[in-house]
C-alpha cells in the first residue's frame, strides 16, 4: 500500500512533533531549577509544528494591567498590548477562537506589529489560554499557515495541545512565586 505525499507529510510532522515533546520531557526532567523561558520558547516553536506556521507567540495576559505581553514570540522582543486591543485581544475578551485570512481587511487587527516589524501577515489565529480552574489567563496566536488558509476547527483542534502546555506552564509558574 503506497502511502500518499500528503500522509507522508503529515506523518513527518507527528514524527517532529514526538521530538519535541521528548525535548520538552527531558528539559523537565534534567532542570534543577524552573526555567520557564526555555520552556516557554519550545512550546511556541511547537505550536509552529504542529499548525505548520512562519511565526507563532504566546501571550500571558497581565488583568491588573489589562495588558497582553508575549512570553515568547517567533522573531520578535516582547510586544505589549492594551487586552481589549487587536485579534489577540478579542480572542481574549470574547474567550474564543478568532480566525482571519484577510487580516488587512478585518477592523479587529492591530497592524502596528507588522509596521514595526517590517512583517506581512496573511492570515492569522488566536486561541485562548485557560488555567486548569477555567479562567482565561492569555492567548496563543499562530501567523501565516505554510499550506493554505487556516480552518478555525481543525487548527484549533492541533493547537489545543500547546495550549494546554502553555496554560499548566503558566499556573505553575504563579504557584512557584
Amino acid at each position: 500500500m503506497e502511502i500518499s505525499k500528503e500522509r507522508e507529510k503529515e506523518l513527518q510532522i507527528v514524527e517532529d512533533i514526538y521530538d519535541y515533546c521528548e525535548i520538552l520531557y527531558n528539559k523537565m526532567s534534567e532542570s534543577k531549577t524552573a526555567d520557564y523561558i526555555t520552556f516557554y520558547n519550545l512550546v511556541t516553536e511547537l505550536g509552529k509544528l504542529v499548525c505548520n506556521v512562519d511565526r507563532a507567540s504566546f501571550w500571558q495576559w497581565d488583568k491588573e494591567k489589562n495588558v497582553l505581553w508575549t512570553i515568547s514570540a517567533t522573531e520578535l522582543d516582547r510586544v505589549e498590548v492594551a487586552d481589549d486591543i487587536g485579534i489577540v485581544g478579542k480572542a481574549l475578551q470574547e474567550k474564543r477562537t478568532i480566525v482571519t485570512n484577510d487580516p488587512y481587511n478585518d477592523s479587529d487587527f492591530n497592524k502596528s506589529v507588522d509596521m514595526r516589524s517590517g512583517y506581512t501577515t496573511k492570515n492569522v489565529m488566536v486561541v485562548p489560554i485557560y488555567d486548569i480552574n477555567g479562567n482565561c489567563i492569555g492567548v496563543y496566536e499562530v501567523i501565516n499557515k505554510n499550506d493554505g488558509d487556516f480552518d478555525a476547527k481543525r487548527d484549533s483542534r492541533k493547537l489545543s495541545v500547546v495550549t494546554v502546555l502553555c496554560g499548566m506552564a503558566l499556573q505553575s509558574e504563579k504557584f512557584e512565586k
